[in-house]
């Protein structure tokens, strides 16, 4: 079952704004792709998930025997660089919706408070 996305709809529409259609396509593909990354980086980063075995099969086809361990460490740092550079490039993309879809509402509620 999809997980982030429900929430990430949940945050958009807290402020009692429907959400627009475009937006909420952007979203689902945005929730997708995290979801993505953090399965992938999932699976490797377990030492004894399938995907660490897909890459510890194929390169002893290649020659290299490599253990699951050394193979996990060496993920370490990369699933790390690769989860702040999706969560950095997602924050920018909400900004820009936010701003496209949210602004104008924001404005006009602030307006009605005074």
């Amino acid at each position: 079952r999809p997980v982030i996305m429900p929430m990430a709809q949940a945050a958009v529409e807290e402020d009692g704004q429907p959400i627009a259609e475009e937006q909420l396509e952007q979203i689902k593909g945005m929730a997708s792709g995290m979801e993505n990354v953090t399965w992938f980086f999932g699976q490797v980063l377990f030492v004894g998930g399938s995907g660490g075995l897909l890459v510890q099969s194929t390169l002893a086809n290649l020659g290299y025997n490599v253990e699951l361990i050394d193979l996990a460490a060496t993920e370490v740092p990369i699933a790390i660089i690769a989860t702040l550079v999706t969560i950095v490039y997602y924050q920018i993309i909400d900004k820009k919706l936010m701003r496209k879809y949210h602004s104008g509402a924001a404005a006009s509620a602030k307006a009605g408070e005074k």
